[in-house]
């Protein structure tokens, strides 16, 4: 091989690779306009609509726990003001106490309950134990779902703000209630 087919065989090797970065080099300022508009994403069988999921958790829990749902409180005025101004912020919030009384209720119950271990790890330790009960599991697991798809991907309006942050309000209530089966 000499150097001129050296020289063409890496050229055609970095052809196509130059080219798709070339078109998102420049394609970068209107498919960045584009994402915020997205409402679901779907991949194969993997699908989210952060909507339609706050719908459902709602559905789940006042089919089943209606006492519970009412008990817990109301977002705060300064929630709903960070809703307003920014959703993300917002679920964020609401997910973080969640985390923390999840965190709590792991230390109170285990003796080998480490300081960075994954929250979904605490959640299904806690309902292996018999600590959490499966309606409480599944709700925590859509809920930590929907933070993290709302962190990462989908864009949230005011109005899923202010229900993940009733679902939180509640699932906080759940796990702090004293002497209550969870």
């Amino acid at each position: 091989m000499d150097w001129l087919q050296f020289v063409s065989s890496v050229v055609s090797s970095l052809a196509w690779p130059a080219a798709v970065i070339a078109v998102v080099v420049l394609l970068r300022d209107p498919l960045g306009k584009l994402v915020p508009l997205i409402r679901t994403l779907k991949y194969k069988e993997w699908q989210i609509d952060v909507g339609q999921e706050l719908a459902a958790v709602k559905v789940s829990l006042e089919s089943t726990d209606v006492q519970t749902h009412e008990e817990a409180e109301e977002p705060t005025p300064v929630f709903r003001q960070l809703a307003l101004i920014e959703p993300r912020a917002a679920v964020l919030s609401a997910w973080a106490p969640v985390e923390l009384a999840l965190k709590d209720l792991s230390r109170k119950h285990h003796d080998s309950f480490k300081v960075g271990m994954p929250i979904f790890l605490v959640i299904e330790s806690l309902c292996k134990e018999g600590i959490l009960d499966p309606k409480t599991y599944e709700v925590l697991g859509r809920l930590m779902r929907i933070r993290n798809e709302a962190v990462h991907l989908a864009p949230i309006s005011y109005d899923e703000a202010i229900s993940m942050g009733e679902l939180c309000e509640w699932a906080l209530a759940r796990l702090k209630a004293p002497g209550a089966q969870i």
